[in-house]
């Protein structure tokens, strides 16, 4: 399944797959093209995979970036999954864009899909 979205997003493709869940995806490289693979993961191993634009990703990651976080990208992907840690399910409230992500959160077995079309 995830090869066949090769032709839609055709620069580079990743793979996460354990017991009870497979996250697959493939970009078009834009933003972050040298470190921002998919999927990415947080301090607790929690994951990610993402398609769109969160139009204040830059101001996200610095708030997150004052409450502890570390990132490792300048790809707006990982502000999902640390949003994620420090918010849980309200992180959606805090993203502007839009976008689709899939997050699994390993430590409560977790997993939320979403897709917001909106600002």
């Amino acid at each position: 399944m995830n090869e066949s979205q090769f032709h839609h997003d055709p620069d580079e493709g990743g793979l996460y797959v354990e017991l009870g869940v497979g996250l697959g995806h493939h970009r078009l490289s834009i933003i972050d093209l040298d470190s921002g693979q998919q999927p990415i993961f947080n301090e607790d191993q929690s994951v990610v995979v993402y398609n769109g634009e969160i139009y204040n990703f830059m101001e996200l990651a610095e708030k997150l970036k004052m409450c502890g976080h570390v990132f490792r990208t300048q790809c707006n992907t990982e502000v999902i999954v640390h949003a994620w840690e420090e918010w849980s399910e309200a992180c959606i409230n805090h993203f502007r864009g839009m976008f689709a992500f899939a997050i699994w959160e390993r430590n409560q077995q977790t997993l939320l899909v979403l897709c917001w079309h909106g600002v």
